[in-house]
């Protein structure tokens, strides 16, 4: 039996919710409204009545709002239900297959947004920064990954993706993500200071 995966993706002006089972990605909720509240109502059911084995979602880099809101309610998704696993992936690994998939012109560019000015290049085999006046004087066609609605510079070409295109690739490119995985508890927080504390006392002047 295959496992069963919830997999959530904020980071562009589409948001994407849904099941990984296999190599099938089954959304239950895709947008361009670009509405939080509208994404967090579809969500919300999920906390009390969970039946997966884990949650999936997309770390970024993207819109900073969309990443941090999947961020905590993975975070209180693994308090309720602690048996659970949670992964995450990379915009750039994504990016990288789409970039293969596409059969863009051998002389174009692909990127993402880093930020408002900068940008990550996919050159050859290899991801390098570049500013936003740099890549308005290009003359190769340059194709970007829309994560921010309205702020794309316009000589890019917008692009977006379906996660149902690339569910094959999904489970080679998550890892677990620690920031989730690793509850804070006061207790182990204790023992750390008492660690350090002891080490210091036996430290050579």
């Amino acid at each position: 039996m295959a496992l069963k995966s919830l997999v959530i993706d904020a980071s562009t002006v589409v948001y994407q919710v849904g099941t990984l089972e296999g190599n099938r990605f089954t959304a239950f909720a895709s947008s361009t409204d670009d509405t939080l509240p509208k994404f967090f109502s579809i969500l919300s059911p999920f906390l009390n009545h969970f039946h997966y084995q884990e949650i999936i979602f997309c770390e970024g880099p993207g819109k900073l709002l969309g990443i941090h809101s999947t961020l905590m309610f993975s975070r209180i998704a693994k308090i309720i239900h602690p048996h659970i696993r949670i992964y995450s992936y990379s915009t750039l690994a994504l990016a990288a297959y789409m970039r293969n998939r596409l059969s863009l012109p051998s002389e174009s560019l692909f990127c993402v947004p880093r930020n408002s000015t900068q940008y990550y290049v996919f050159d050859n085999n290899s991801i390098v920064f570049a500013e936003n006046e740099i890549l308005q004087r290009q003359k190769a066609p340059a194709y970007c990954l829309t994560t921010h609605r309205g702020t794309l510079n316009r000589a890019f070409i917008a692009i977006t993706y379906d996660l149902r295109d690339y569910a094959d690739i999904l489970r080679t490119i998550i890892r677990p993500n620690e920031a989730v995985e690793t509850i804070y508890d006061p207790q182990n927080e204790y023992k750390k200071s008492q660690r350090l504390r002891t080490s210091n006392d036996y430290q050579v002047p």
